[in-house]
């Protein structure tokens, strides 16, 4: 019996695991809020300008998943999760590190 409990533990953190990656992935998504507002009157970006980065991510998203398919049958999905997750943290927040001297202020 714990095995059975056990192994059904595991199944559901696995399926928490999944729709938490899934609506991370959303984030990519989200884009087009923030092009709305970037195209507004306070920041007045064309619709070119404010959907050059999405273009990007998404082109970048792409690429990506080939390495990422290729390195989850090496190093397993927990690993490269992780490491994808970093990586899509430091991307949001990189540029924050280029519009203010220190992003400890």
């Amino acid at each position: 019996m714990n095995e059975n409990t056990s192994s059904s533990s595991k199944g559901w953190v696995v399926v928490v695991a999944g729709l938490a990656i899934n609506l991370i992935l959303g984030v990519l998504y989200a884009w087009s809020v923030i092009a709305k507002a970037l195209g507004g009157p306070d920041w007045k970006w064309t619709k070119t300008e404010a959907t050059l980065p999405f273009m990007v991510a998404t082109a970048c998203f792409a690429v990506t998943m080939v390495f990422a398919g290729r390195c989850q049958d090496k190093f397993g999905p927990r690993l490269v999760a992780t490491a994808g997750g970093i990586m899509l943290g430091l991307a949001w927040s990189l540029p924050d590190w280029f519009i203010r001297p220190s992003p400890w202020r």
